[in-house]
């Protein structure tokens, strides 16, 4: 009976290492799509602020020309700064990007971490259970 009760604690152990791992691998390949489908939104932002920022460097432009200035001196300046604000802010928008994608993946990690040790501490106790049924 004792035989039974250990051979039994065993697969409970062993279905419960399976069942985490099989949760982890879902958890991951989830946090992959969503990490993708992420990326590809914020891309999209991205190259929407460098179409914006395109066309307002083109309007600065056409303002100077349009008022009779040269290209120079302070409305040369006005426009190499706003340029240099669209540069940073698609700078910006790539690494946060970057760090989403990051962040939703380790995210993953940690909740099949957490399935995975779950599975463990359920197998382990139906395995406690089986054996104090069994000696009990």
């Amino acid at each position: 009976m004792v035989w039974g009760a250990i051979a039994a604690a065993g697969i409970s152990v062993a279905s419960g290492l399976i069942g985490g791992a099989s949760a982890d691998k879902r958890a991951a390949s989830a946090a992959k799509q969503q990490a993708k489908l992420t990326g590809a939104r914020r891309d999209e932002e991205i190259r929407q602020t460098r179409t914006a920022r395109a066309a307002e460097a083109g309007g600065i432009r056409a303002a100077i020309g349009a008022s009779n200035l040269q290209l120079s001196g302070s409305s040369a300046r006005y426009l190499r700064a706003a340029e240099s604000e669209g540069r940073r802010e698609i700078a910006w928008l790539e690494r946060a990007n970057q760090l989403e994608q990051r962040a939703i993946r380790k995210g993953a990690q940690g909740a099949g971490d957490a399935l995975r040790i779950g599975g463990i501490s359920k197998g382990l106790s139906s395995a406690v259970s089986a054996a104090i049924d069994a000696w009990g």
